[in-house]
């Protein structure tokens, strides 16, 4: 099933407790940055995150300009090897803090920032909104070892159809696994900007094993008890990219 074949952990931005779904205006944004890296130096650029960028990133979170944020290890899916992400609740927000943390970065990690770069000369921008989520607000919720990520192509004019099928046919039956322990939480986001993946879903769990093992079951009951909604689903979004993240940091 294309919905979620790719749910077999939790991702980019990589995140969101009984379901309540937000409003517009309190829907949050992630800024999500997707790396390309060279295997051998990816260790080296964890500490760079670890010791250089995140008392960056925590700063801002502890004057209360970013709600969350976290450093994904790729263990597997695509090109992507690594992803950095903080949530703020507004578009400006987004724009401000990706300025605002750059000037930081440049100004006083010139040293650290050029090696980064070294290890990890490209990489995607998107920005995301959520959607619909199994939680109040999975954005700023402490998040466990493993995330699964599936990225998803789907055609423009009826992302909307897939958004009301996702919060009205899909989301009582992650509910319902997520309430009897089967995943940690679910999020669904929507493009905002970005490359061609125009929708993301966000499976967070206790680890990969139990990612997969939750998510078939989620499978198998959508297969049997929403058989349309799965269907559409797959004509609108038929192309996808499914990521295993480990999740290195998260913040809060």
């Amino acid at each position: 099933m294309k919905l979620v074949s790719g749910i077999v952990a939790a991702a980019a931005i990589l995140l969101i407790p009984a379901t309540t779904h937000a409003q517009d205006a309190e829907r949050p944004f992630i800024s999500g940055i997707y790396y390309q890296c060279q295997i051998a130096g990816q260790d080296r650029a964890d500490a760079i995150v670890r010791t250089v960028v995140g008392p960056v990133y925590d700063r801002h979170m502890a004057a209360g300009h970013i709600t969350a944020w976290g450093w994904l290890g790729h263990r597997s899916g695509g090109a992507w090897r690594r992803a950095s992400y903080f949530v703020v609740p507004t578009l400006d927000a987004v724009i401000d803090m990706q300025d605002a943390i750059l000037a930081d970065l440049r100004k006083d990690h010139q040293k650290e920032m050029t090696e980064l770069n070294t290890i990890c000369p490209t990489h995607d921008d998107y920005i995301w909104r959520a959607a619909a989520a199994g939680a109040a607000d999975v954005s700023v919720q402490a998040r466990p070892a493993a995330g699964y990520s599936t990225y998803y192509e789907c055609n423009s004019g009826d992302e909307a159809e897939v958004d009301a099928l996702v919060n009205s046919a899909l989301a009582p039956i992650f509910d319902k696994h997520m309430a009897a322990g089967h995943i940690r939480s679910w999020s669904w986001w929507t493009h905002v900007s970005g490359g061609k993946y125009r929708r993301l879903l966000v499976v967070d769990g206790a680890s990969h094993k139990a990612n997969m093992n939750g998510t078939g079951e989620i499978i198998q009951e959508m297969q049997e008890t929403q058989p349309e909604a799965t269907r559409r689903f797959g004509e609108v979004c038929s192309s996808h990219q499914d990521y295993m993240w480990d999740i290195l940091i998260a913040k809060p």
